[in-house]
């Protein structure tokens, strides 16, 4: 978090960032994998600095990941 006015706690102003991890745990190859973020429009204006080609649309980011490996891959994701 960049705590813009110091107090400690998110507040308006305030940058959160945070990381979705994701996995494929079944013993298959998965095609056409996407990651739904439905954030919090009152918590978040226009989330920025989206990682991995990540959209934002009607309130959620949107990951197209693909074809995601069978286990023990796994990835991040990140947004702020």
């Amino acid at each position: 978090m960049v705590d813009v006015d110091g107090n400690g706690t998110p507040t308006p102003g305030d940058t959160l960032a945070y990381t979705v991890s994701y996995a494929n745990v079944g013993n298959a190859d998965l095609t056409g994998a996407v990651l739904l973020d439905d954030y919090d429009e009152l918590l978040l204006q226009a989330p920025f600095d989206i990682s991995g080609a990540g959209t934002v649309a009607d309130g959620s980011i949107v990951w197209d990941l693909g074809t995601l490996a069978a286990a023990p891959a796994s990835r991040k994701a990140r947004a702020c």
